[in-house]
């Protein structure tokens, strides 16, 4: 598919991702204390509480969503919030 914008779009099965490129990708994040409210990535998991262990024991932050639903919100080393979700199956 044909962007305007700078990025590119993969089709892999039934999941997209899109990525974009911006000439300053460091922003101020709109809400600190949320990070849910603030640009990022997100990817769906089959057991949420598994991924939490595992991002705890490696050191990660951890916030979970204000929603109530199954997601928490991470942090990678270079500060990127990354939403992962709980779904109740992954189908392929």
């Amino acid at each position: 598919r044909e962007l305007r914008f700078p990025g590119a779009w993969y089709q892999v099965g039934q999941f997209q991702i899109h990525l974009m490129v911006y000439a300053n990708p460091r922003v101020e994040l709109k809400n600190p204390e949320k990070w849910g409210r603030n640009p990022h990535i997100a990817f769906s998991v089959v057991n949420l509480d598994q991924a939490k262990e595992c991002l705890h024991a490696q050191g990660y932050p951890i916030q979970l969503s204000s929603s109530g639903r199954a997601a928490l919100f991470t942090r990678d080393p270079d500060g990127n919030i990354i939403e992962i979700s709980q779904i109740s199956e992954i189908s392929t």
